[in-house]
């Protein structure tokens, strides 16, 4: 019940997950809880139209201090959600909304570690310390498919 296929019939594993798809996952996660008392400071962020959706969700995760947006009046809810965002949504659920140890790893042995923004370097090394990155490299920068973030989604809430 957190994800749907991308059709009826498929799931399109190698296809690009957008930002408010994968916080739409997360509150889907949570149980779709109802959200009460939250103003949206997002201008691209609508009750209605394309991403409605995900409405909800984006404000549940504004509440629950899982997402800041892009900036301070923008989510970007149509942009690809990126590996360090993809990991630092998964470390904030975990901190933030599942109250878990902030436990990280001391050292992280990637060899595309540097190419992570600092804002996203604690959400990795704690990736790294629970073995949700096991098997892949970081590539902050790249899109998460509907694989990677099936997987590492089900390793962050069963590891």
């Amino acid at each position: 019940g957190i994800t749907t296929g991308a059709t009826t019939y498929t799931f399109n594993p190698n296809g690009n997950v957008k930002r408010a798809e994968f916080v739409t996952f997360l509150w889907r996660a949570a149980g779709s809880p109802a959200v009460t008392g939250v103003t949206n400071k997002f201008t691209d962020v609508k009750s209605t139209g394309e991403y409605a959706y995900a409405y909800q969700a984006i404000l549940w995760a504004v509440q629950n201090n899982i997402t800041t947006g892009r900036s301070a009046t923008s989510f970007a809810p149509a942009a690809n959600v990126t590996h360090q965002e993809l990991l630092t949504f998964l470390y904030r659920y975990d901190v933030n909304y599942l109250k878990h140890p902030a436990t990280t790893s001391s050292y992280v042995n990637y060899t595309d570690y540097s190419s992570v923004d600092s804002w996203a370097q604690t959400p990795v090394k704690w990736a790294d310390y629970k073995g949700i990155l096991s098997g892949y490299t970081i590539q902050p920068k790249v899109p998460g498919t509907r694989a990677t973030v099936a997987l590492w989604l089900h390793r962050m809430l069963t590891l």
